[in-house]
């Protein structure tokens, strides 16, 4: 599974594994979280489950130097089509199963208004291996009225590939499977991918009740980005050739998050993000939320309902028109059979419950813990495909075509 994953997988990713911090809750020297998510895309015969557990810590070293470590893995089963264009994509699908394991490390110094973190991580999986520094500068001024949020990362990334060295984008063959990836075995290679992304960020209080954030990402991908497993089919199914995007992709978002406080316990949300790539890819999201706290604050309820809807690739092709892949042949050197890549939308609605526990005076819970926040979260997910036979179409069948269901909890100490 490379570093482009399916969309199935990047929405789980998306969901937040940790509790938010609750009003009012008192810092202490240290914390520690954990949950698991369960994604699951229930198509027949393709269907796909992502099982997301993670463990992640803090603790301050000094009142200005604070150290965090953090594990996550991916739990990855299901089928996936090997074939994109008039193969029926039931019969080409190709069970598999994975583990993706990430670990990471970071430390953050503080001097009054400025923070600096410095952090990498490393992720491990059957055909991918990443390795990411990132920086991450911090000033907050006007007792948090206003705070400026830089982060700069780069990814050193390698893709286990069928070596397909000196041969044409026609003739070029997909990975059967990731046995003998990273072990020097002869027929297969590794090819680079390095990423680089800066995202700034300026938080500011407007009135009493109103917070507006204000962000701009940018990221440049140099390397191989295709799915070394995916073929597509190309003039009339004389040629299944392994898919093949561009090199080099450059994108950048801005977006615009505003959170009201309509009433004493109440908080309205309204997020907008638009997104332009240089494969063409334009997208805007809208997201409405609210923010409840009941039960003298011991209990937080969130819902959220998403909007999102992006236009298709330059190079992308519906296999159900006129100007398929298989009628035409490839855009240039290019050829996809990758869902992110075409034209969809997607409405999201989802809820959260949190729970926050806290020990009688002068006593811990677990003889540990100050206070122990527990939640759990459901959310789902309907796909709307503009395409006649898009990627992945029987994943887009359904009442509910997704879902992402979740525990978590953080206990400080």
């Amino acid at each position: 599974m490379t570093r482009a994953r399916s969309l199935a997988a990047t929405v789980a990713l998306t969901i937040a594994i940790a509790l938010p911090r609750f009003a009012g809750a008192e810092p202490h020297p240290g914390e520690v979280r954990a949950g698991v998510d369960v994604f699951a895309e229930p198509a027949s015969g393709l269907s796909l489950t992502v099982v997301t557990p993670s463990v992640n810590g803090k603790v301050d070293l000094r009142r200005w130097l604070t150290a965090y470590v953090d594990w996550t893995a991916d739990v990855v089963s299901g089928a996936t089509p090997r074939t994109y264009g008039a193969v029926d994509a039931i019969s080409s699908a190709t069970a598999f199963s994975e583990v993706r394991n990430q670990v990471g490390a970071a430390v953050e110094a503080r001097t009054g208004p400025f923070s600096l973190r410095a952090g990498y991580h490393f992720s491990i999986e059957n055909d991918y291996r990443s390795h990411q520094l990132a920086l991450d500068g911090r000033i907050d001024l006007l007792q948090h009225d206003t705070i400026i949020d830089v982060r700069w990362a780069h990814d050193f990334d390698s893709v286990c590939d069928l070596d397909n060295r000196g041969l044409s984008v026609l003739q070029r063959q997909p990975l059967s499977n990731s046995v003998g990836c990273f072990a020097g075995h002869a027929g297969l290679t590794e090819e680079p991918l390095g990423v680089d992304a800066v995202e700034v960020s300026l938080t500011q209080t407007l009135t009493p009740r109103l917070i507006g954030v204000l962000t701009g990402y940018s990221e440049h991908l140099a390397g191989f980005q295709s799915n070394p497993y995916r073929r597509v089919a190309l003039l009339g199914d004389a040629i299944l050739a392994q898919e093949s995007d561009p090199g080099v992709r450059d994108r950048g978002a801005v977006g615009v998050k505003l959170r009201y406080a309509a009433t004493a316990r109440g908080a309205l949300g309204a997020d907008v993000r638009l997104y332009r790539d240089t494969w063409d890819i334009e997208s805007l999201t809208a997201q409405l939320s609210w923010d409840q706290l009941l039960l003298g604050e011991r209990l937080r309820l969130q819902a959220r309902a998403r909007y999102y809807q992006q236009s298709q690739a330059f190079f992308f092709r519906d296999a159900g028109s006129a100007g398929s892949y298989e009628k035409t042949g490839p855009v240039g050197a290019y050829f996809t059979g990758d869902r992110e890549l075409s034209p969809f939308s997607d409405l999201l609605i989802g809820g959260a419950l949190y729970y926050r526990a806290r020990p009688l005076p002068g006593r811990r819970l677990g003889r540990m813990f100050h206070s122990l926040d527990v939640g759990v979260h459901l959310t789902l997910m309907k796909f709307f495909s503009f395409a006649i036979t898009p990627p992945d179409a029987p994943r887009m069948s359904g009442v509910i075509d997704a879902l992402t269901a979740g525990l978590s909890a953080v206990g400080e100490f």
